[in-house]
């Protein structure tokens, strides 16, 4: 699972990390402005044809089979591990990569899942 530190925003409508701004999502508590939480994605689930899209830039491509696992880092410097069905992504090239917020994993600072 790829883990991100995110912040949400000053009015509690954002989650920001990796270079990237999304909606904040329900989560089973509530948290104040600024609070940082949190956010794990499964590789599979970094191969959505919609959603929250994020940037990356191809470093590693592990073909298997039918399926490939890039190894990637993010704008920001994070590196993220994604699975991707069809891919012709080449090391050095970016690529796409979405999520549904709904599949991700929400914990707080005490490592409990939040959602």
């Amino acid at each position: 699972m790829n883990f991100f530190d995110a912040t949400l925003s000053a009015d509690g409508g954002q989650l920001a990390f990796g270079g990237i701004v999304m909606p904040a999502p329900k989560l089973g508590k509530s948290l104040p402005p600024g609070e940082t939480i949190r956010i794990g994605i499964r590789p599979e689930h970094l191969d959505e044809a919609e959603g929250v899209g994020m940037m990356a830039t191809a470093d590693v491509i592990e073909h298997l089979g039918s399926t490939a696992y890039i190894h990637a880092t993010l704008p920001s410097g994070e590196v993220v591990v994604a699975e991707k069905r069809r891919t012709q992504a080449k090391p050095a090239e970016t690529v796409s990569l979405r999520f549904d917020p709904a599949n991700a994993r929400y914990f707080g600072r005490d490592g409990k899942r939040i959602r």
